[in-house]
């Protein structure tokens, strides 16, 4: 069995969104300037069996903000 997690960033989904203010400010403190789509965190999961040695890994999906 392996567990790996995915440390997901700033993404907009169905909630509530920020103010466009507290938006930007947000934005502002990323390497990437932009928000994260869904579907570009949840490519990043490695659950291919090619990924199969992989575990107990933390994947950063942040948009730079801890670089």
């Amino acid at each position: 069995m392996t567990v790996n997690m995915v440390q997901a960033g700033l993404m907009l989904t169905g909630m509530e969104p920020p103010s466009p203010e507290m938006l930007e400010r947000m934005v502002s403190s990323l390497a990437i300037q932009r928000v994260s789509e869904p579907a570009e965190t949840a490519a990043a999961i490695l659950a291919s069996p090619a990924a199969s040695y992989v575990t107990g890994a933390v994947l950063d999906s942040n948009g730079g903000y801890t670089a």
